[in-house]
């Protein structure tokens, strides 16, 4: 795609007038409040864009500024991204869940005058912080609710801000198409702040050249068509929400939708009827919970139906997607379990028009990826740095297996460099680290280290393990993927995270959180009384179950061939895994909990040989194979697996 020339869709403000003057009254997005849903389409988006940028004109935003953008979901957001590039600015998407020091930090590195939020929640945080970013002048609120009696001067609604830009507009009538002539695809287009497993950010910078192309590419290899529908629940800081919900819609012309709220998401999902989706392996997982309950509070007869006709899918649905040979009777039969069965499951959840689904990040486990291609949901896998534009390797159709992300797209080459890094090069490289100081590749062919370790095996076909950051070493030498445990470890629908340990250790322990939802619902079942959350998390029952999870985790590691991988020690902690230990994609930072619950991991090591415990923690009960701290929490020891009893040997 060529970058000059004002004739080029070389940038998202050219490419946004193309789909307004081709497509015009054509639905460019719906967005759900109050329980309706308001639609609009490319004409009218268009003005809505014109007008914010003109009102950020009027109130003095000089291009190659950086417009601070933050907030969950909301349609103005990524208007403001599209406002900002009309004038020659660059978006700054921030974290919302990011620290108050984090946040000062990108803003003060940014020298950003001017931030849209969502609502009244970022507003407060902003003003709580606004001593300790000086050059921050105005803060721009989406959503009105809440804000009638503030009366800081430096606050002003979007609204107004569009309707200053109307009358601006009007009294300079060229100016907006001046300032988007002006613009070139090699301009940077956004700053995106990604942040690793150890919880450091850095902002990479990408231009308008590198998201069109990203997104030209995977429209292209996905098949995706104009009339696709998608829903954007995830925030725009994450990896990929950028290309899915952004640049994908300019390029291809499809309807991106907007829920009401995260707690809304399903219900909206099923109003909606999303034909494309895209979610993390977390969300999938959460829809494969959704399941298991409602199955469990099923009767019996429609239970033993779903686990007979599950039984068909898992051999029949995988097969049909792949295009393999199917018998008749097998077709039958995955036909009845779909019309009795699946197609109401799947109406439930709102995934009856999904005709392609995505999920990045963490490798999905092999049962929640088995479980949607059962169902007929061609569900797959792919894998993306940001400083790919997220997209730099694909499984393709009939190659889709849940120990790969599959192969590199078209005009991507990927390699594993010194020490087992993946590194790629291709036209959707970054443009570099913004006011960094490693080295930034500047150019299409250079190649781009992505601090993340994988494999290629003979078919090119990738396999992450996880950033390199997180990679140890027992004390014997061996290497351990700490996301290949947790991975595993994640894919019971009781446990929501694991943290596993092991450098420079003679064994594995992990650190667990459990799904309070599910194992609430377990315990309930099991006639389990306790006072909450965390009373729930160290009861002896919970202790059990979470045990056999652990127990069937190794057993699967063994019959991999990571005997030196499993988990010989664990314990559950008495509750979640707050924000401030989380990456904005979602991803445990190792580093934070490390510092955090450092004394329970020096525990894990040394409370069999180390006699004086008791004595320095008063309190401690000791029994052979479990340590009990006051507060509740227990150190359990698990059976490792030596040998599988089989006929045949180890599986």
């Amino acid at each position: 795609m060529q970058s000059n020339g004002t004739s080029a869709l070389d940038t998202f403000p050219r490419l946004l007038l193309h789909q307004a003057m081709r497509n015009g009254k054509k639905t460019a997005m719906r967005e759900k409040a109050f329980g309706i849903w308001q639609s609009r389409d490319w004409s009218r988006v268009a003005d809505e864009v014109r007008g914010f940028a003109c009102g950020l004109a009027a109130r003095g935003f000089q291009r190659g500024e950086n417009l601070a953008i933050m907030g969950d979901i909301h349609a103005r957001l990524y208007w403001a991204i599209t406002a900002a590039h009309c004038l020659g600015g660059v978006a700054v998407p921030l974290p919302v869940e990011a620290s108050e020091d984090e946040l000062s930090s990108i803003l003060n590195q940014t020298e950003s005058r001017f931030i849209v939020v969502q609502d009244q929640e970022q507003v407060d945080k902003l003003l709580e912080m606004k001593g300790s970013c000086p050059r921050l002048e105005t803060i721009i609120y989406a959503n009105p609710r809440g804000m009638q009696h503030y009366t800081d001067s430096c606050l002003c609604a979007y609204e107004n801000i569009r309707k200053e830009g109307c009358r601006f507009d009007a009294e300079s009538a060229d100016f907006f198409t001046g300032q988007v002539a002006q613009g070139q695809g090699t301009d940077t287009a956004v700053i995106f702040y990604a942040a690793d497993t150890a919880g450091r950010s850095k902002g990479v910078m990408l231009s308008h050249d590198s998201l069109i192309s990203a997104a030209t590419r995977s429209i292209e290899e996905l098949r995706l068509r104009p009339d696709e529908d998608v829903l954007a629940f995830l925030p725009m800081t994450m990896n990929a929400s950028l290309l899915f919900f952004f640049a994908q819609p300019y390029v291809a012309g499809f309807c991106v939708n907007f829920p009401e709220s995260y707690e809304t998401v399903v219900t909206d999902m099923r109003e909606i009827g999303p034909s494309f989706y895209f979610a993390t392996p977390q969300v999938y997982k959460s829809l494969f919970n959704l399941i298991t309950l409602r199955m469990e509070d099923a009767g019996a007869l429609k239970r033993r139906l779903f686990r007979f006709f599950m039984g068909v899918a898992h051999r029949t649905g995988p097969a049909l997607l792949d295009g393999r040979s199917v018998s008749l009777a097998q077709r039958f039969l995955y036909r009845t379990g779909q019309l009795l069965m699946f197609a109401p499951l799947k109406n439930i959840l709102g995934l009856s028009r999904i005709r392609l689904a995505l999920t990045g990040g963490n490798s999905a486990s092999p049962e929640i990826l088995g479980l949607y291609r059962a169902l007929g949901i061609n569900l797959k896998q792919f894998y993306g740095p940001p400083e790919g534009c997220s997209f730099i390797a694909l499984q393709r159709d009939g190659q889709v297996r849940p120990s790969n992300v599959g192969v590199a797209v078209k005009e991507v080459q990927i390699r594993i460099a010194e020490a087992g890094e993946i590194a790629f090069r291709g036209p959707s490289v970054f443009q570099g680290y913004y006011r960094g100081e490693e080295a930034a590749p500047g150019r299409a062919g250079e190649w781009v280290k992505t601090g993340v370790m994988g494999r290629l095996d003979q078919q090119g076909e990738l396999s992450v393990l996880g950033a390199m950051a997180d990679q140890c070493r027992l004390a014997d030498g061996t290497p351990v993927a700490p996301s290949v445990v947790e991975c595993i470890l994640k894919s019971f629908p009781f446990i929501k995270e694991a943290v596993a340990f092991g450098h420079e250790k003679p064994f594995v322990t992990a650190f667990i959180t459990i799904d309070g939802e599910v194992v609430t619902h377990w315990a309930d079942r099991h006639n389990i009384v306790y006072a909450g959350y965390a009373d729930l998390t160290q009861q002896e029952a919970v202790y059990g179950l979470i045990k056999s999870c652990v127990e069937e985790t190794n057993a699967r590691l063994y019959d991999s061939g990571q005997n030196r991988l499993q988990v010989r020690r664990f314990l559950i902690l008495p509750r979640e895994i707050e924000n401030g230990a989380l990456n904005h994609d979602g991803d445990v930072c190792r580093d934070v909990i490390a510092q955090r619950y450092g004394d329970l991991i020096k525990l894990f090591y040394t409370f069999e040989e180390d006699r004086r415990i008791p004595e320095a923690h008063p309190g401690i009960i000791r029994s052979t194979q479990t340590l009990e701290f006051p507060t509740g929490v227990k150190i359990r020891d698990v059976q490792v697996v030596e040998k599988r009893m089989n006929l045949e040997g180890p599986l």
